[in-house]
């Protein structure tokens, strides 16, 4: 969960105030005033801290990629590892097991074989 309260800087270093959350439909909005040299803007973000705006042609709040952020979005991570499918049996019922190795291993227990990429989305610090 985002702490709103303790965020003081867009991401590009410009001065913003939490001016607290509301509700619009099913949708939570996070309420900041951004402040720049010109004067300020009051700019509204959902609870996983991306900008939003309100769409008045569908009606409804949408997500924008532009403006004022004040949460870096997500980083992809890639890890690899080789993967076995291990088969064994006990009174006659198989069952297989998933197993991670270092390198590839192929004995007589091993089903098959192969290198995975996994990619997970992490919050970027």
């Amino acid at each position: 969960m985002i702490d709103f309260t303790k965020i003081t800087k867009t991401l590009v270093g410009l001065d913003c105030y939490y001016l607290g959350q509301r509700i619009s439909g099913d949708q939570v909005l996070h309420r900041f005033a951004v402040v720049n040299p010109a004067g300020e803007k009051f700019v509204y973000y959902n609870d996983q801290g991306q900008r939003i705006d309100y769409a008045s042609g569908i009606g409804k709040w949408v997500v924008r990629n532009d403006g004022h952020q004040i949460i870096a979005p997500p980083k992809i991570v890639e890890v690899t590892r080789w993967v076995a499918l291990q088969g064994s049996t006990f009174d006659g019922d198989g069952y297989h097991v998933a197993c991670y190795l270092e390198a590839p291993l192929k004995d007589s227990f091993c089903l098959d074989v192969k290198q995975h990429t996994f990619r997970f989305e992490v919050p970027n610090e």
